[in-house]
């Protein structure tokens, strides 16, 4: 028996290798989503997407409003896709000229919803703060600067008591930078960014003990897929991501930019994603899409 176990082991992890290079995306057809927003602000765009199974309304979605220059907006959605506001609206407590929100919710924290954004005042710093609620956040401080540059991408994970942030560096590379409090940050290294160009961290999941997706974005206009079985090396899998990761046609919701998506997985090889659009280089607005990794639901079978 415990050869067969292991035997069966051993083939749930070679399907996984091979699923990471797999996740078909099925695009919205009434994209962009309607997203609430706070009165005074026009847009909802570059949103940070949490899932929680266990939640009444099990999505909660964090977005800007304006480019550093307005507040961060807070909305929940049983399923994605029909949204209303969470709270007020909008978050509290936050530095004024934040932007560009990245949250992650750990659940044995005394206060578990932790947002990460960014602030356009030089050194161009992350900062980072806590939340009971979502909506009122505390503890508002500086968390790490990296190359000088505005962080405009950085994807936040959670895991095993380590909070893992990969972000833009220098010369077209990745940071990639550990913390046990959420605070305190150290770079671990770096890492080149895949397509030899400056690209944007937008998205970090980890599906399994050897499976780390990562979603990034190019000069605004092209989502790229990655992935690793260790959160640190990362090879390319997609570029640009089918269906989803390239501009639309001319007229349409994203015809100018397509860039900065949030991404959950919901178990079962389900994703799903939120991606920014920007109509006509002046219209911001959020999509929405389906992905389905078939191999990954093997992983859902019991060993026996």
């Amino acid at each position: 028996m415990k050869k067969v176990i292991s035997f069966l082991a051993i083939a749930c992890l070679a399907v996984g290798a091979f699923a990471a290079q797999n996740i078909t995306w099925t695009d919205y057809a009434s994209n962009p989503l309607t997203v609430p927003i706070p009165s005074g602000f026009s847009r909802a765009y570059m949103p940070s997407v949490v899932y929680n199974a266990s939640w009444t309304k099990p999505y909660k979605m964090w977005f800007d409003t304006a480019s550093y220059n307005g507040v961060i907006g807070v909305a929940e959605s049983s399923d994605g896709i029909t949204w209303t506001t969470l709270g007020d609206g909008t978050c509290t407590g936050l530095n004024i000229t934040g932007s560009r929100p990245n949250v992650i919710y750990v659940a044995s924290a005394a206060k578990p919803y932790r947002i990460y954004y960014t602030t356009n005042v030089s050194p161009y710093p992350n900062r980072t703060a806590v939340s009971s609620d979502g909506v009122t956040f505390t503890e508002d401080t500086t968390t790490l600067s990296y190359g000088g540059q505005y962080a405009d991408g950085h994807a936040v994970n959670y895991d095993n008591g380590i909070y893992r942030m990969i972000l833009a560096g220098p010369s077209s590379t990745f940071a990639i930078a550990t913390s046990y409090d959420g605070v305190s940050f150290s770079t671990t290294g770096l890492a080149p960014a895949m397509t030899g160009i400056s690209e944007q961290p937008c998205s970090l999941v980890k599906i399994g003990d050897n499976d780390w997706r990562l979603w990034s974005y190019s000069y605004n206009t092209a989502l790229h897929y990655s992935t690793s079985a260790d959160g640190y090396n990362f090879t390319s899998a997609e570029f640009p991501v089918n269906n989803v990761g390239s501009l639309g046609t001319a007229g349409t919701w994203n015809d100018s930019r397509n860039y900065f998506c949030s991404v959950v997985y919901l178990g079962g090889g389900n994703f799903k994603m939120w991606r920014s659009g920007v109509y006509n280089n002046t219209t911001y607005k959020t999509g929405y899409a389906t992905g389905v990794d078939s191999a990954l639901d093997v992983r859902d079978w019991n060993l026996y």
